[in-house]
């Protein structure tokens, strides 16, 4: 399997910009697992001010994530100050991949060593599916869920062709993100 920068590019260009400190925690989190605080409070710094102006401390950011008074840190709502703060923070960091897409148009494919052609396809990935494909990024994924079989088949009966490739093929589908409710 190989990255499909076009397919890439489709999904940033659909992929929302991380506005809110959950967004921001989210990246981090998944990112940075095992010190996920520590490291989002490091790159935060440069996002805050201290009272007298400077940069706040790593131990203060660090702070806000920790429980008081028999609450969690996730159920405080940040100040106004710090919605400033992770909206600025949110834009320095990647965007924002949908949880869902939905694949419409043709796609070019090649059963066994038959030329390439052009398949109608219209798939939705989510969940395991969705991440598989935010990992790889490779249009194999795609195909596959259009064949019913498992995304990550190592072997599928047909295979991805290059759009404009040496057989030339026609591709044209678009990729939209599919709301959560």
């Amino acid at each position: 399997m190989a990255v499909n920068l076009d397919l890439a590019k489709k999904i940033k260009d659909i992929s929302t910009v991380r506005k809110t400190r959950e967004d921001v925690v989210d990246y981090y989190r998944d990112k940075y697992p095992a010190n996920w605080k520590a490291k989002l409070a490091e790159e935060h710094r440069a996002f805050t001010t201290s009272k007298s102006g400077d940069m706040m401390s790593k131990k203060n950011i660090e702070r806000r994530f920790q429980s008081r008074e028999g609450k969690s840190w996730e159920s405080r709502k940040p100040s106004k100050a710090q919605q400033e703060e992770y909206a600025m923070h949110g834009e320095y960091l990647p965007k924002k991949p949908p949880s869902a897409i939905e694949v419409h148009g043709n796609v070019c494919v090649r059963y066994a060593d038959q030329p390439c052609e052009p398949r109608f396809i219209n798939v939705v990935l989510e969940g395991d599916e969705m991440e598989y494909m935010l990992e790889t990024m490779d249009m194999q994924v795609i195909i596959n869920k259009y064949m019913m079989i498992d995304v990550d088949d190592p072997e599928p009966t047909i295979a991805e062709c290059p759009c404009h490739g040496d057989d030339y093929c026609e591709c044209s589908f678009s990729i939209s993100a599919i709301e959560e409710d």
